[in-house]
């Protein structure tokens, strides 16, 4: 479930390349509020208009933007443990990334992260 670069290049444990950003842990009222909210705004950011990467501004624009995301993510997290030792499971990183791109094209509407 964790980020081990280590396992994925020595054993090919390639599922670790996407378990950190679908574990949230045990089941909790936290994990069913982070799961509403990437939900809420993954819906609110592919119905509006998402950012045009070539593909006409829908579902797949709306993959690519994750999966830059993601990859921008497991790329940061060697340079963010230097400063400071963190958990590598990064479902709650992403949703932020989610919200931050949201938020970037609906600059003057609320955000509520409960």
């Amino acid at each position: 479930m964790l980020w081990s670069f280590d396992m994925i290049r020595e054993k090919f444990e390639i599922w670790r390349l996407i378990t950190p950003f679908v574990f949230l842990g045990k089941f909790s009222f936290f994990t069913f509020m982070t799961l509403l909210n990437i939900v809420t705004y993954s819906k609110q950011y592919e119905l509006g208009t998402p950012y045009n990467t070539g593909a006409g501004g829908g579902t797949a624009d709306y993959a690519f933007m994750l999966l830059f995301g993601m990859i921008s993510i497991l790329v940061s997290y060697p340079m963010i443990c230097l400063i400071t030792p963190i958990m590598p499971l990064f479902s709650s990183t992403l949703l932020f990334y989610v919200i931050y791109v949201w938020s970037k094209r609906n600059h003057d509407a609320p955000v509520r992260i409960l």
